[in-house]
């Protein structure tokens, strides 16, 4: 799906098989390379602060 008009959009999803599980979206905004592998995940700064480091 490219957009190509400014403003609010939405993307709506439906479940259609109880088989198919979603994992995750990916919205390209700056030009992502081409891959079968998805970007790293992001974190919202005050839904999700970051990851947890883990001392040993």
């Amino acid at each position: 799906m490219t957009v190509t008009e400014p403003g609010e959009h939405v993307l709506r999803l439906f479940m259609t098989d109880p088989a198919i599980a979603l994992d995750q979206i990916v919205l390209d905004t700056c030009g992502l390379p081409a891959s079968h592998l998805a970007p790293p995940q992001s974190y919202h700064r005050v839904f999700h602060p970051g990851p947890v480091l883990q001392e040993h």
